[in-house]
């Protein structure tokens, strides 16, 4: 499909978060405090961000072929800027 899926590493190194295999970029106020990565695992260090997310994967399951779509727009509603 037109999601990209690293297949080489469990966790992902520092440089894959500057290529492609970076899905989503979130930011608040601040700047950037997370990554999404194309197997749909985030990087983030916020603890607000990280509930969030949490909260979102409750409700938007994975296997949803939208899911990336929702899960920007449930971010955004909760007041981050996601790119």
């Amino acid at each position: 499909g037109s999601r990209i899926i690293c297949t080489i590493h469990r966790d992902s190194p520092p440089q894959c978060k500057f290529y492609r295999c970076v899905v989503m970029r979130i930011f608040n106020e601040k700047g950037e405090i997370g990554t999404v990565t194309g197997t749909f695992s985030i990087h983030s260090d916020d603890p607000g961000l990280m509930s969030a997310w949490e909260d979102a994967c409750r409700k938007i399951p994975e296997s949803d072929p939208d899911s990336e779509a929702r899960v920007q727009v449930f971010l955004e509603d909760h007041g981050y800027r996601v790119e």
